[in-house]
């Protein structure tokens, strides 16, 4: 199989790409995805992108979709996407048939971690890192954005669990009484670290009186998550202070999951990843803290390797799966 077609369906925008075999992207293409429009929108989108791809780079041998929500994965149907607020969907049948390839389909955060261990830090003796890390085999992918979701894998397989949620630790509670979570919860993990969070807990700290430089010369609309990272990079302790707290609040919650799963490696990707230096030292200073033996242990905190193009390439890594 020389290249497959990967198309990754998100709440906001729709990409899509012919990959080859070692993960290369010989052409792309994107589109704002409407999603207030309503899935046959989405479908639509989806195959024109695919077709004028297809058109450009030539025949592909297979379609591989990354879905924005919980995903059966044996029927390619998207169960439910509370993002998009789609449930039912069959896309890997109608894309499959639309655009005449065998599909595939899975949640785009495992998706993602299937590309990590494909294509990214899996690999061989260096994989893609240009640190040249390798990943161990059991590792828990996890996607820090708007929301926070995660992907188990357990000796070299993407774990599903029983209702394909395995991983999901974005509404693990890792502060009681915290937060208010879009899950009906309170101290979610998603509520505590998610990018929205950060930019809430930012805007909430000035609102009551907090000092920061940075930050109170913007207007409150822009006060988001890359603008406390940023802030914090030019020393600003209110900025600094909450990401600490979104890291703490990140090495509580895979501090379960090493005392339950007993793995070391933990890889982050998602748009909050790009502040991973700056989360980190909090994330691991928690984490050490909470583990049993810690001292004798080796825990890792990578960023993906793969960066944006994670949930794509995890999309084509489900197409040559099959």
């Amino acid at each position: 199989m020389s290249s497959v077609l990967a198309i990754d369906i998100g709440g906001t925008k729709t990409a899509a790409a012919v990959v080859d075999a070692s993960g290369r992207i010989l052409a792309r293409s994107r589109s704002l995805t409407d999603r207030l429009a309503g899935p046959e929108a989405a479908i639509s989108l989806a195959l024109s992108l695919g077709r004028s791809l297809i058109a450009e780079a030539g025949p592909v041998a297979g379609l591989g979709l990354a879905l924005p929500g919980i995903t059966d994965s044996s029927r390619g149907i998207l169960i439910e996407s509370p993002s998009a607020g789609w449930r039912n969907v069959a896309f890997a049948e109608r894309l499959g048939e639309g655009l005449g390839l065998e599909a595939r389909a899975d949640n785009d955060v495992k998706a993602s971690a299937l590309a990590e261990l494909r294509f990214g830090s899996g690999l061989g003796p260096t994989g893609n890192r240009p640190d040249g890390q390798v990943l161990s085999a059991s590792f828990l992918w996890l996607t820090v954005s708007t929301g926070i979701g995660g992907a188990l894998v357990l000796e070299g397989r993407i774990r599903d669990g029983q209702r394909g949620m395995a991983g999901e630790v974005g509404h693990l509670v890792v502060q009681e009484g915290g937060a208010a979570c879009g899950c009906g919860g309170r101290g979610c993990l998603e509520a505590e670290a998610s990018g929205t969070a950060i930019g809430r807990k930012a805007r909430e700290a000035l609102a009551g009186g907090a000092r920061s430089p940075i930050l109170e010369g913007l207007a409150p609309q822009s006060v988001d998550a890359a603008a406390v990272a940023g802030a914090a990079r030019q020393g600003d302790l209110l900025a600094q202070g909450i990401l600490r707290g979104a890291g703490e609040a990140i090495g509580r919650a895979l501090a379960s999951v090493a005392v339950l799963l007993d793995i070391e490696d933990f890889v982050l990707g998602g748009g909050v990843s790009a502040s991973l230096d700056l989360l980190a030292p909090a994330i691991l200073s928690t984490l050490e803290s909470r583990v049993v033996a810690a001292g004798s242990r080796r825990f890792r905190i990578l960023h993906s390797a793969l960066g944006y193009d994670a949930a794509l390439l995890g999309a084509a890594a489900l197409a040559f799966q099959s």
